[in-house]
């Protein structure tokens, strides 16, 4: 039994690069025999069947997991740094504000801002995600029966498979081209 609502990847032909829309599915459409209820990211509901949904590989997840915390953590300084400043701040003889940080609070800002050379280890991570996606998709094709492999929509796989793996391609490029910039900094 499949708990809902959950996310998943929905693989259609609307977008434009043939790139899956991450949809909450939201159970079953008992008009529709197999249907299923999905919503978009912009909230629209729509009906789709099974084997046109995909899990979220746990690599995503995962790294999306790491990001989040990345994230907290830059805010949580941020927000540290501000409140220091706010703290230490004097009024100037023109009435404006004027801030001095401590040595510590800086220390902590610099430390953690200069950890953020993520920017290539994002892009690398998406290229790979998109790899695999890209060989799941293939491999989906590859095990339906051999007459159906010549049809639009297996036809429209392999397509969206060859868009992912190019676009894969695309970010290991960028993310040496970022390497590249951060190392001449």
């Amino acid at each position: 039994m499949i708990a809902y609502p959950r996310k998943m990847l929905f693989m259609t032909s609307l977008t434009e690069n043939g790139t899956p829309i991450l949809v909450d599915v939201l159970g079953e459409n008992k008009r529709i025999e197999g249907g299923l209820y999905i919503r978009y990211p912009t909230g629209g509901t729509d009906t789709t069947r099974p084997n046109f949904l995909f899990e979220i590989p746990a690599e995503l997840t995962e790294e999306n997991e790491r990001l989040q915390a990345r994230v907290a953590e830059l805010v949580a300084v941020a927000v540290s740094v501000r409140d220091d400043l706010l703290l230490r701040s004097e009024i100037d003889s023109d009435g404006t504000r004027c801030v001095n940080l401590s040595a510590s609070k800086w220390n902590l800002f610099c430390d953690v801002i200069d950890d953020n050379n993520s920017g290539a280890l994002i892009l690398r991570k998406q290229a790979e995600a998109l790899d695999k996606y890209s060989n799941d998709l293939d491999r989906w094709v590859d095990e339906r029966p051999e007459e159906v492999r010549d049809d639009g929509f297996c036809k429209g796989v392999r397509r969206s498979a060859i868009s992912a793996s190019n676009i894969a391609k695309r970010l290991r490029n960028d993310a040496g081209n970022a390497e590249g910039a951060d190392n001449a900094k």
